[in-house]
C-alpha cells in the first residue's frame, strides 16, 4: 500500500504543478481552497487531446456505488450518484478523473460497455481483481491528495486546530477524509510518503 500511495501522491502533486505551479496560494499567501476541479478538466484535454470529451452527469441509477466511469477512445462518461452532496460529488468526480491518468491502457477503453462488463464479471482471476482494486485505491489516494494537498492541509489544520468539519468545509471534501488524516494511519502514511519525495 505504501508504494501505491507514494505513486498516487506523486501524480496528484504533478497535476497540481501543471495546473497552478508549486503552491496553491496567492502571492500574498492566501490559501486557494477549495481546490478547483476546472483546471484538472483542462489537463485531461492536454493529456488526451482537444477533441477528448468528458461527460459528467448525475444519475439516480447508482444504488451501491457513488460513481463510475466508462472510458472510450475519445471520450469518458462519468456518472455520479444523485444522492451525493457537493463534497462527496467533488471527491467522486476527482477520483474518476484520476482513473484517466492511472488507467491508460487499452484494457480500460470500451467501444462496447456491455461486453466489457461481461468480461469483468466473468473473470475469476485474483490478479485481475487485484489490478482493479489497485486502480481504485490509486485513484482514491490521488483524488484525496489532489483535493486535500499536503502543504495546504498542514497549514489549515494549524489554523483550524482539529475542527474536522471546519477543515472539510473549507476544502469542500467529505469530513471523513479529514478525520482519516488525523485519526487513522492515513496521516502518518501521507507524512512518510512526502518525506520519501
Amino acid at each position: 500500500m505504501g508504494s501505491n500511495y507514494v505513486e498516487a501522491l506523486v501524480l496528484a502533486r504533478d497535476l497540481h504543478k501543471r495546473v497552478s505551479g508549486e503552491m496553491l496560494t496567492k502571492p500574498d499567501g492566501t490559501v486557494l481552497v477549495p481546490v478547483d476541479l476546472a483546471p484538472l478538466m483542462l489537463l485531461v484535454k492536454d493529456e488526451f487531446g482537444p477533441q477528448f470529451e468528458v461527460d459528467i452527469a448525475r444519475t439516480p441509477k447508482l444504488n451501491k456505488v457513488f460513481g463510475h466511469y466508462l472510458r472510450y477512445d475519445s471520450r469518458v462518461k462519468i456518472r455520479i450518484a444523485d444522492r451525493l452532496n457537493t463534497c462527496w460529488t467533488r471527491l467522486v468526480i476527482c477520483k474518476e478523473i484520476m482513473h484517466l491518468f492511472c488507467s491508460n491502457s487499452e484494457e480500460h477503453y470500451s467501444t462496447d460497455p456491455i461486453e466489457q462488463l461481461k468480461k469483468a464479471l466473468d473473470r475469476n482471476e485474483p490478479s485481475a481483481l487485484d489490478h482493479e482494486l489497485h486502480d481504485e485505491d490509486f485513484a482514491l489516494f490521488a483524488a484525496m491528495e489532489y483535493l486535500y494537498p499536503w502543504h495546504l492541509r498542514i497549514k489549515l489544520a494549524d489554523m483550524n486546530g482539529y475542527d474536522y468539519l471546519a477543515v472539510a468545509t473549507k476544502f469542500r471534501i467529505p469530513q471523513i477524509v479529514v478525520e482519516n488524516y488525523f485519526i487513522t494511519g492515513y496521516g502518518s502514511l501521507s507524512e512518510s510518503a512526502h518525506q520519501q519525495l
